[in-house]
């Protein structure tokens, strides 16, 4: 049995040597992990994007500042 939480610590030591084939499986399986959360993120984000596009832009609006910071002096 290998210990997974050893392999993934120490999995960026060993580019010189050939790694066990259940050492390798680890990592793919990490990085795949890894990849999909990332595409999860980036698609998130994606919608998000869009529907900031969407919202109408008026240039009559002004920029304010927040009402938490509003009435501190300087």
């Amino acid at each position: 049995m290998v210990d997974r939480n050893f392999v993934l610590k120490w999995a960026h030591l060993g580019r010189g040597r050939p790694r066990p084939p259940e050492h390798r499986k680890i990592i793919e399986e990490e990085r795949r992990a890894f990849d999909a959360h990332v595409a999860e993120i980036q698609a998130e984000q994606e919608q998000k994007n869009i529907a900031l596009a969407a919202r109408v832009a008026t240039f009559t609006t002004r920029l304010t500042v927040a009402p938490r910071y509003a009435n501190r002096s300087r």
